[in-house]
């Protein structure tokens, strides 16, 4: 095994995979709303090529585990080597998790009020509360569908913060707060589906076990990737259950996300070196930068889309397919639209809010002298 190198470089393909990920959701959450199940469609429409559109744009669950698994690599392992190398600081990273956090959903949020306003849906200040502290799952159900994972982004992040604090401070009443808070998030996980935070744990782990570089280990990886996802879409509610994989489905995803993460742990290794390559990282860059965002905002726009009267196809034709296309380029745009007044601006908030801090900080210490 090769010791990790300092991850303070742009990660080759890992923006690329994060914005196929959200676009495997956002293409998802569309099919089921705007097509009909592959069961209802004509009989002589039921082909292998229909087939594979429908079980292509059946990922979103496997999406999400994807999202665990790289926020496990790029937060909870870069938070598990600088707390190795003491270096950990409780308070920036709050900083950054809360602002990264925050911007993109109160941009949901506020893009879903209209919704609520126009199609009657109650707004219940608790569950919106409860949303907004990423209690969902905990002591309330999710507003909208895609917010069920952010609750687990956000303790999976406030459990990291507390191993930390509870590590490096010192003093019996620091030590007592990480404490406290580290029992506080083992009993949200209580609450949430815990297995998904050995999901998140797989991706954290993944970041200090690149091996050496090696194409039949690349390609082993790919292969039980490929091979667990077909295990995992002949295994999910939404299509034509195999009982006995159905029983080992939660065995399989754990065997699928370890498979992809030793698959991307390889991609990283694998540098953009031709014009294409070099195009294509640069492309996935800037598609992720909104990622977040899309992830977050696809289902008020699938919503608003519904209930201004976008058709449910029974058929697959050019008509329809073309509508979808247009569905899902309508989203993007949107997404990004949003993503210029909110997630872009994260930095800028971060850097702000630091500074505030220092200052005010500065300030306390010149009083008390």
């Amino acid at each position: 095994m090769n010791k990790l190198p300092p991850y303070k470089n742009h990660l080759s393909w890992i923006d690329l995979i994060r914005f196929l990920a959200a676009f495997a959701v956002l293409a998802c959450h569309f099919r089921g709303a705007f097509f009909v199940d592959f069961g209802s469609l004509p009989t002589n429409q039921q082909t292998i090529p229909i087939f594979a559109f429908f079980a292509s744009t059946r990922l979103g669950h496997e999406a999400v585990l994807i999202f665990f698994i790289l926020s496990g690599f790029l937060v909870g392992g870069k938070s598990i080597e600088r707390i190795l190398n003491k270096t950990f600081k409780p308070l920036d990273y709050s900083i950054d998790r809360t602002v990264r956090i925050m911007l993109p959903l109160l941009s949901s949020l506020i893009l879903f009020i209209p919704i609520c306003l126009y199609t009657g849906i109650p707004i219940d200040l608790k569950i919106w509360l409860g949303n907004i502290l990423s209690l969902q799952g905990i002591t309330c159900p999710p507003i909208f569908e895609t917010l069920w994972s952010l609750s687990y982004e956000v303790w999976f992040y406030i459990l990291m913060c507390a191993v930390g604090y509870s590590i490096l401070n010192k003093g019996k009443t620091k030590i007592y707060i990480g404490i406290l808070t580290l029992i506080i998030s083992f009993a949200a996980f209580m609450k949430l589906q815990t297995y998904f935070l050995f999901i998140w744990l797989i991706g954290a782990f993944g970041y200090f076990t690149i091996p050496m570089k090696s194409k039949v280990l690349k390609y082993t990886a790919l292969i039980m990737s490929c091979l667990f996802l077909c295990i995992l879409q002949l295994s999910s509610e939404g299509g034509k259950t195999v009982p006995l994989l159905r029983e080992f489905r939660l065995f399989s995803e754990l065997i699928f996300s370890s498979a992809f993460c030793l698959l991307m742990v390889q991609l990283v290794q694998d540098i953009p070196s031709n014009k294409f390559s070099i195009k294509l990282n640069h492309i996935g860059t800037k598609l992720a930068a909104f990622s977040y965002t899309l992830y977050l905002t696809h289902i008020p726009i699938r919503d608003i889309l519904v209930y201004l009267g976008a058709p449910k196809s029974s058929e697959i034709n050019i008509y329809t397919i073309s509508l979808y296309i247009m569905w899902l380029l309508l989203a993007l745009l949107i997404a990004y639209g949003i993503y210029w007044i909110f997630e872009r601006n994260t930095s800028t908030v971060k850097s702000f809010i630091k500074a505030k801090i220092t200052h005010e900080n500065l300030n306390s210490n010149c009083n008390l002298q």
